[in-house]
């Protein structure tokens, strides 16, 4: 009995030890997206006390977190999207300023700073920013995620949400005559899942031959801030689907006005000829 309780007592030390000293993912909502890194010195030791502000530029709203003992900071619940300006300021160190942050739909990005405590006079400053394709290698599943950016450079002449969810290889749009149908990886259409705003939007009755709410796509793409497609995900609050779980979030506003405004025209003359026909 006492060896036992022993045994038990060593393992909750080491597998505390562990969660202390490895990097931490920290879960953010399926409408939502989070931020965190480490904050340390020029000599590599870590920051503690140092103050992260986080502002959205498009709106002007903020957050703010402050890094732990081991230089370890997380915000969770933040828009999608941005651009974000990340500000680093550590008691007697140079604040840092991380320009042109965009964080997507359902993942957690990773800003980590270096301090220095000289001041240096900055004549120009050059910022460049790259960003990875659609499909992001740090996603726990398998899923593709989509920004603004991504959905404005999608051709389709639908309008249609269906046209940007095959953007994912692994689905099939399928019977556009009967308005479309996702099929994920060979399964049914109504096998799919399909949220806005963490909303439910599918066919619950079985009506609507696409499986969605409405005849039409649901929502405007323009209105989409982020687009994602989830396939077997790992997170249980992504659930009541066995073929694709879609999920967009719509833009917020901000502190400019503006607004899309689209029309759509067609007739016989812009129509191919009946190949057997010939009408």
């Amino acid at each position: 009995m006492h060896k036992s309780f022993l045994k038990l007592l060593t393992a909750a030390v080491v597998v505390a030890s562990l969660l202390t000293s490895v990097p931490t993912a920290f879960a953010q909502g399926i409408t939502t997206s989070a931020l965190n890194g480490f904050v340390s010195g020029k000599d590599g030791q870590p920051i503690g006390g140092a103050t992260v502000t986080v502002v959205h530029e498009p709106s002007g709203t903020r957050a703010v977190a402050t890094s732990r003992a081991n230089g370890q900071y997380n915000l969770t619940n933040l828009r999608v999207g941005g651009p974000y300006t990340v500000t680093i300021a550590g008691p007697g160190y140079t604040p840092e300023t991380v320009n042109d942050v965009y964080l997507d739909l359902g993942e957690a990005a990773t800003v980590n700073s270096t301090l220095g405590t000289e001041v240096l006079q900055l004549e120009k400053l050059s910022v460049t920013a790259s960003r990875d394709g659609i499909f992001d290698g740090g996603k726990m599943g398998t899923g593709t995620t989509m920004s603004d950016r991504d959905i404005e450079n999608v051709s389709t002449v639908r309008r249609n949400i269906q046209d940007i969810a095959v953007l994912d290889s692994r689905l099939a749009l399928m019977s556009l005559d009967q308005g479309g149908q996702l099929s994920a990886q060979g399964q049914n259409f109504r096998f799919n899942s399909f949220t806005i705003d963490g909303v439910q939007a599918v066919d619950p009755f079985g009506l609507n031959s696409n499986g969605f709410s409405s005849l039409r796509s649901p929502i405007p793409i323009e209105a989409i801030q982020s687009f994602s497609v989830d396939l077997a995900p790992y997170d249980v609050r992504k659930a009541g689907a066995t073929g694709a779980f879609l999920n967009a979030v719509i833009k917020s506003g901000t502190n400019e006005y503006k607004g899309v405004l689209s029309s759509e025209k067609t007739s016989d003359s812009l129509r191919a000829k009946n190949p057997i026909t010939g009408v």
